[in-house]
């Protein structure tokens, strides 16, 4: 078992209730507890793995005491440490305060926007906890002054939200977390120190924050044979692979979705999820055929040795049929998991390949930039590229990636450069699949414009807990329009034209 070696704030400032029921949630094994009433490099010592810092007198007051040396601060999370701030010290982690007063904050939040409130509700608000390292569900939990949260970028994670409507902001984010450099920020308006009841929470969020936000979570072979079951009969109706698989409230990306399969197999006992990468491409060269189980258990160990070793995805496992694809050691390892661990299994390749060359990675390569999400690339196509309006040139997928690439190296081509809506869809759409994601294209017909344009829904990855609207129903993920942000900016999740005249991939697509 691993220790997580905690330093919690007790200066003058800090709410000495708080405090001690911070000492006191975290009074297990898996936790040591050090105090300090100073949060500079001296306490912040080489072996300390997460920073905690309770409610106080106030974000101001933290900002303006003395007690805390914002660039240590800032440099312990930056360089792989984490951070988990309740209530006043939640206001002064973010970026920046607004509301009741106004403040620059440390930004170990760097995109979150802390917004004031004045309630306070010491026998507590109804609080709907999303997902927190697999416990889900309502609590009612105190509040003192605590503020919702915002994001113009859509980058920070919503792990709860208000469920009533007390502050008179139903629904806003009551607890998040974003990644900071190598570390991760945990941001809590609520106190759930406060009860014994909640304490669980506590140990689960400073948890999550030491893990860089990953809900790692325990499966075990009962929920394997669940999930392999659901993505067998799904991929058999849809000819590819999800982009994800819900097991336990978590939805499950591909790639971390094969080691879990094949990890359980080996230990056969429990698992934890692991960020896996996905494959950079796949390659198939086996024959119909059928594998012993003796043959599939040593694949399994080797994948799960190779993703521990690189961690990504393998392209391919050898095979005595030959090498199989990524795809279909998805499909063929459901199967073996949906019928509880057969004594054999015969396969037969899929139809075609579901991943595309490496694109993302070529991408990459070419601007000299790192796009750690489908977030970050879009921020980077808002910021360097330009859209040219309506028109045709029926660029095919490789000349678009090169127009991208241009765009963000400064290059004007001409009119290989001349990027239009449906080009920026078809991009936006083959990479989001290439990392993962669920990404569909669709067609939207704007009345006003009287024209045709088009936009892609986006699921899974940091867009789990969104939901949008598309021709009246809600639907999970979120809706990217590349043209509107290229042309004149807005936020992740607008766009143009009326969704409620949407089409998914009309007959016009991909060239108009």
């Amino acid at each position: 078992m691993t220790v997580i070696n905690c330093l919690i704030y007790n200066g003058s400032h800090a709410a000495q209730d708080d405090v001690q029921g911070t000492i006191n949630a975290l009074n297990t094994p898996d936790f040591k507890v050090n105090l300090s009433g100073t949060i500079d490099a001296k306490s912040l010592t080489s072996d300390i793995n997460v920073l905690l810092i309770p409610g106080g007198d106030g974000g101001l007051t933290y900002l303006q005491c003395g007690d805390f040396n914002e660039k240590d601060i800032q440099d312990f999370i930056y360089n792989g440490g984490a951070g988990y701030f309740v209530c006043a010290a939640s206001y002064v982690a973010a970026k920046q305060a607004v509301g009741v007063k106004n403040y620059v904050g440390w930004g170990v939040a760097p995109t979150v926007i802390a917004n004031g409130l004045t309630d306070n509700e010491p026998n507590g608000l109804l609080i709907k906890v999303l997902n927190i390292l697999g416990i889900s569900g309502l609590f009612t939990i105190n509040h003192f002054q605590g503020p919702f949260f915002t994001d113009p970028t859509n980058t920070m994670t919503v792990f709860a939200t208000f469920a009533d409507n007390q502050t008179g902001h139903e629904g806003a984010a009551a607890i998040v977390g974003e990644k900071y450099g190598k570390g991760y920020s945990v941001l809590s308006s609520v106190h759930p120190e406060n009860k014994e009841s909640t304490y669980t929470l506590v140990q689960n969020l400073v948890k999550l924050a030491n893990n860089g936000g990953n809900s790692v979570t325990s499966f075990v072979i009962q929920d394997l044979e669940d999930a392999g079951s659901r993505v067998k009969s799904w991929i058999e109706t849809n000819k590819k692979l999800p982009a994800y698989v819900a097991i336990k409230g978590l939805n499950v990306l591909m790639p971390d979705y094969l080691y879990l399969m094949t990890g359980l197999l080996v230990t056969g006992t429990t698992i934890n999820t692991m960020a896996v990468k996905t494959p950079i491409a796949t390659t198939e060269n086996f024959k119909a055929g059928t594998l012993t189980k003796a043959d599939y258990e040593n694949m399994a160990l080797r994948i799960k040795n190779y993703i521990e070793k690189y961690g990504q995805a393998p392209a391919y496992a050898s095979t005595s049929l030959g090498n199989m694809p990524f795809e279909d050691l998805i499909y063929n390892f459901s199967r073996i998991w949906a019928v509880a661990i057969p004594a054999s299994i015969s396969c037969t390749p899929l139809s075609a390949p579901i991943i595309s060359a490496g694109y993302w990675e070529q991408l990459e390569k070419g601007t000299g930039k790192t796009f750690n999400n489908l977030t970050a690339l879009t921020l980077a196509v808002e910021k360097y590229c330009t859209y040219n309006g309506y028109f045709n040139n029926q660029k095919t997928f490789p000349q678009e990636l090169q127009s991208l690439e241009d765009d963000m190296n400064g290059k004007d081509n001409g009119i290989v450069d001349e990027d239009n809506c449906v080009d920026f869809a078809e991009c936006c759409t083959k990479l989001a699949r290439e990392k993962g994601y669920g990404a569909t294209l669709y067609g939207v017909y704007c009345p006003v414009e009287q024209i045709n344009h088009a936009v892609v829904h986006v699921t899974g990855g940091e867009f789990v807990n969104n939901t949008c609207v598309i021709n009246g129903q809600t639907l999970s993920g979120i809706i990217i329009d590349w043209a509107k942000l290229a042309s004149d900016g807005g936020a992740i999740g607008t766009f143009w034209c009326d969704i409620n005249q949407a089409t998914e991939n009309p007959s016009w697509l991909p060239y108009e």
